[in-house]
């Protein structure tokens, strides 16, 4: 890691390398830089998210209270996930 990286670009290397038990690799932590003005809709809750990390397949189901919001872009090419109560730790999705 280098020594200009930023304190979110250290929190986020931490946090993968403590997920995955290794360094991330060459683009695993990107800064993300959202477009500048786009129209999104509303179209529910997250039941669950489904992953796969290493190889390994993630199931976490959210609790009713926890449930993160599902948008969409207006042109339905991207997905947004808004709200929530839930965090996301070496041991995966917590909520």
């Amino acid at each position: 890691m280098s020594d200009k990286a930023t304190k979110a670009t250290q929190k986020a290397w931490n946090l993968y390398k403590k997920f995955h038990d290794k360094d991330p690799r060459h683009g695993s932590v990107i800064k993300v830089i959202m477009p500048k003005s786009d129209e999104a809709l509303e179209v529910g809750e997250f039941f669950g998210i489904a992953y796969i990390a290493d190889k390994q397949l993630y199931f976490h189901k959210f609790g009713k209270r926890n449930r993160p919001l599902v948008f969409v872009s207006s042109d339905g090419k991207q997905i947004y996930i808004f709200k929530g109560k839930y965090r996301f730790t070496e041991r995966g999705f917590i909520g």
